[in-house]
């Protein structure tokens, strides 16, 4: 019973591994400027592997299907690359967001909620 154990930790710190490998892959694609509007959602997959997250947004009245992608550990403090796609499944645009500024734009959004309306 340890023996399996051991095994499946250490198959889960191997994919941690390997999502961090894939997600710094990604930020380096785009450091580059390999990443296109000509990318689908299947090429992105296969490139990148699963977002951490999908999520559907209404962006002045068009509608995206938005993946992020972090650090597998990392939940806060980690540089995030949010990719935007069309309802035609190809990539639209991408945003690259450091840690820093990560932070940053959290405390402007709970500060901005704690204002009162006129």
């Amino acid at each position: 019973m340890l023996k399996d154990l051991s095994n499946s930790q250490e198959q889960m710190a191997a994919q941690i591994s390997a999502a961090d490998e894939r997600f710094e892959k990604l930020v380096f694609a785009i450091h580059e400027g390999r990443l296109s509007t000509e990318n689908s959602k299947r090429s992105i997959r296969k490139a990148f592997g699963e977002p951490i997250l999908r999520e559907a947004q209404t962006i002045n009245g068009s509608e995206f299907e938005v993946w992020l992608y972090r650090y597998a550990k990392q939940f806060f403090g980690s540089d995030k690359v949010y990719l935007y796609f069309d309802d035609a499944g190809r990539l639209d645009r991408w945003q690259y967001v450091k840690a820093k500024e990560a932070e940053d734009v959290q405390v402007r959004q709970e500060t901005e909620s704690e204002i009162p309306s006129p």
